[in-house]
């Protein structure tokens, strides 16, 4: 097992591969620079992801040869989430005409030196160094599972809207530690720039995380709540407050299907006041309640249409009215990946490979 990033630190394993990290390679730019989240979208910002992004490929391609030459591996992969990273960040300046990016209280930066273009140009120096590397024989693949396309931030609606259509409802009073968490959590949204930059400058990443938690989720009345939103950073998430699987469920399971139909039909007739529909797709995790009982992820997860994301946003025949967050996120997933292969794969003919199918491809070149 190689390194990878947790909670912004470095973890690696066996122990003789950390042990080569912490002697032989700095950490990563992302980890190292100070990336200001106080401030996302300012031009200064801005070119600390395209350098960081760009200098973090490079330091990849290094550890990556090295590990190749060292360890004489039969199988290796590379992850090179400087594309990722930068596409969320940069997007708007690759395609800055699109609609979204041209709404009045969008962040409009200046022009970046440097931006997605070099990051890809890096990143594919580095795999062309790592083909190199390998001998005639390897088979290479190189693929993303998705591509990115552009975002207007989160869309905020979905827990509100669940609220009012009587999905869910939330406590009409609060206890004192949820209090305590609202006030800080005002506190730090009216708190002035400086004063943001040095908190996040000064609290360790997870302890972020620690004191946002009690605000993550809105403080609902379970025994009143049949479904509710998920935090996400894209898309939205519904999940069952289902008897069984819940510590407070109230849906039993003979409701589970009828209500996740019922949801389904309801998301997919949320528009915009013009009549634009909001959700691209609604995708059902589980086909049944006996696979939701041990589910982990969300039971409904939607993919919200370009009609979504903008702010202020109306739900026609509704009262909720939203704004999107994370406006720092200017580029989103989108649906589609791509591959190019090099070497004896079992794909000839196909012209779509699906991610569960991956594991499997690799598993025949090995034994091939």
């Amino acid at each position: 097992m190689g390194p990878r990033g947790v909670e912004a630190k470095v973890v690696a394993g066996p122990a003789r591969i950390e042990e080569f990290l912490a002697k032989e390679f700095p950490p990563h730019p992302y980890y190292k620079e100070y990336l200001d989240p106080a401030n996302p979208g300012h031009t200064q910002m801005l070119e600390r992801v395209a350098a960081a992004s760009i200098n973090g490929a490079r330091l990849r391609g290094d550890l990556a040869e090295a590990l190749i030459s060292k360890s004489q591996t039969r199988f290796t992969m590379v992850v090179f989430h400087e594309t990722h990273f930068g596409g969320h960040h940069l997007w708007h300046l690759w395609e800055p005409d699109h609609p979204l990016f041209q709404q009045d209280d969008f962040p409009k930066p200046g022009p970046l030196p440097r931006g997605l273009r070099e990051i890809y140009q890096e990143v594919d120096r580095q795999i062309g160094r790592l083909v190199d590397t390998a001998d005639g024989d390897t088979a290479v693949i190189v693929f993303s599972l998705h591509g990115m396309q552009a975002s207007g931030g989160v869309a905020a609606m979905l827990g509100p809207f669940l609220c009012e259509q009587g999905y869910a409802q939330l406590r009409s009073t609060k206890s004192w530690p949820q209090r305590g968490a609202d006030a800080f959590a005002l506190a730090k949204k009216l708190a002035p720039r400086p004063l943001k930059r040095l908190y996040y400058r000064m609290t360790p990443g997870n302890m972020t995380m620690v004191m946002a938690r009690p605000n993550v989720l809105p403080a609902y009345d379970w025994a009143r709540t049949r479904a509710f939103a998920l935090p996400t950073e894209q898309h939205g998430w519904i999940r069952i407050n289902l008897q069984g699987r819940e510590s407070e469920g109230i849906v039993p399971p003979e409701d589970y299907e009828s209500l996740c139909r019922e949801l389904e039909q309801l998301v997919r007739g949320m528009t915009n006041e013009d009549g634009q529909p909001l959700a691209h797709a609604v995708i059902r995790s589980v086909a049944n309640v006996e696979a939701a009982m041990n589910l982990r992820t969300p039971d409904l997860i939607v993919n919200w249409a370009d009609a979504a994301l903008f702010s202020p946003l109306k739900i026609q025949g509704s009262r909720v009215e939203s704004r999107t967050i994370g406006q720092k996120f200017t580029g989103q997933h989108g649906l589609e990946g791509f591959g190019v292969v090099r070497g004896p794969w079992a794909i000839d003919g196909c012209d779509t490979v699906f991610a569960k199918d991956l594991p499997e491809l690799f598993r025949n070149v090995l034994i091939a």
